[in-house]
């Protein structure tokens, strides 16, 4: 008897940030539903660019902002959306490196993330914003 592969098999367009997880759980996974899924790592603007020149997938795995833009541009069905994780992002000093609290950047008193994200006068053209 031959079976389809591509019938048990999910096309997956993942962020590389849940690449370590997918890696981790595809054999459980395969193991309870007896599916398995091909992934395509990338950042979200190149998953993005690929979707824009017409790349498919069962799933796409990509940050809430751009799952957002996807739906407007109706690419992504609003209802199949669903979010699977949240992402912190940190700060760690090399043992023995100067440690952040005594950086220049830090001297003021006003840790740098929570300083205005305003560009100084003159650092942007008028009716400009910076974004992070």
């Amino acid at each position: 008897m031959t079976t389809d592969v591509t019938a048990m098999s999910i096309d997956v367009l993942s962020t590389l940030a849940l690449r370590g997880v997918l890696v981790e759980i595809a054999d459980e996974f395969r193991a309870r539903t007896g599916l398995s899924f091909a992934a395509t790592y990338k950042s979200t603007n190149m998953a993005l660019n690929l979707i824009a020149q017409g790349a498919t997938a069962d799933m796409t795995i990509i940050t809430r902002q751009a799952i957002d833009r996807l739906v407007r541009d109706g690419i992504i069905v609003a209802d199949s959306t669903a979010d699977l994780a949240q992402s912190g992002v940190g700060l760690a000093v090399r043992a023995g490196a100067r440690s952040p609290t005594s950086a220049p950047w830090r001297r003021s008193g006003t840790p740098f993330w929570k300083r205005s994200r305003s560009p100084s006068p003159g650092s942007a053209p008028a009716g400009s914003t910076l974004r992070r």
